[in-house]
């Protein structure tokens, strides 16, 4: 999945700029926090919102993991939004 390949990196360029540019405090345990997931991404409620949210993308197995991190920062910034 997306965490299995992307998150194990300490060192990854990518993800260190966009928090830099994000604003985080770079010296900071929160610095090196995951953004928001969900433990089971295969539950079928997490599918099914997922596909509800964005119907047209429903058959793109590519972009469902993507979506779902989607979903999550939507569940966890829901009170700000």
């Amino acid at each position: 999945g997306v965490q299995d390949r992307y998150f194990r990196y300490e060192a990854a360029g990518d993800q260190y700029l966009g928090r830099v540019v994000a604003g985080l405090p770079q010296y900071s345990s929160q610095f090196a926090v995951l953004p928001p997931h969900f433990d089971d991404r295969g539950n079928s409620i997490v599918r099914d919102c997922t596909d509800l949210i964005f119907p047209s993308t429903k058959d793109n197995a590519h972009i469902a993991q993507v979506l779902i991190l989607c979903v999550a920062s939507l569940v966890v910034h829901a009170e700000f939004l």
